[in-house]
């Protein structure tokens, strides 16, 4: 059976209620001990606490804005995922001058070299049909392969197939929706040179 994981991420920004010259109304810098609660109740329903991370953000350009803060917890049970979004968003809202900007997750599985091969077969065959055709515009025929290189990817950077996989900082993923289908996605890109005939 091939295990799979879930990333889950969680964007939060602490701002004060309405701007004031008094600086000692200042928004404070985000840290890591506001958004514990968050990261307590990410353990509560199951996540291991050194599979979640903080990664705080400062903000220096305004005075009022502290920053932002990303949570992500990789889940080991894809099934408990909406339970994990639940306990991280209820705990989120419970947060004085912190709100939750939204969550997202990417989907990896560890052992995804059937999937790999179907992208690569699709891709090669897409190049195939795209040669014939290119070559009977130019009133030629395709020949055997002269080259060929590939590499495979995901629509958000890196592999799926790599249990570090991320994305790109720090969106790590599409829009989290409860009750979706836990989809991975690979995209495989091949260049090929034929011979002509």
């Amino acid at each position: 059976m091939k295990e799979r994981c879930a990333r889950l991420s969680g964007t939060m920004a602490k701002k004060t209620a309405e701007p004031a010259p008094e600086p000692a109304l200042q928004a404070q810098q985000i840290t890591e001990a506001d958004l514990q609660p968050v990261v307590d109740a990410i353990v509560a329903a199951g996540v291991p606490a050194g599979d979640v991370e903080v990664i705080v953000t400062p903000y220096y350009g305004d005075p009022y804005y502290g920053g932002s803060a990303t949570v992500r917890a990789t889940v080991g049970n894809v099934n408990s995922v909406d339970a994990v979004v639940k306990a991280a968003t209820d705990a989120a809202a419970g947060l004085a001058a912190i709100s939750m900007q939204g969550t997202n997750v990417s989907y990896t599985v560890s052992d995804c070299a059937a999937l790999e091969r179907a992208a690569m077969e699709a891709a090669v065959k897409d190049a195939r049909e795209r040669g014939t055709n290119f070559a009977g515009v130019l009133g030629v025929g395709l020949g055997d392969v002269a080259g060929a290189s590939n590499y495979s990817s995901s629509l958000y950077g890196g592999s799926p197939c790599d249990s570090n996989f991320t994305g790109p900082y720090p969106l790590g993923g599409i829009a989290y929706a409860e009750g979706q289908t836990p989809d991975v996605q690979l995209m495989a890109t091949v260049t090929i040179t034929f011979n002509i005939q």
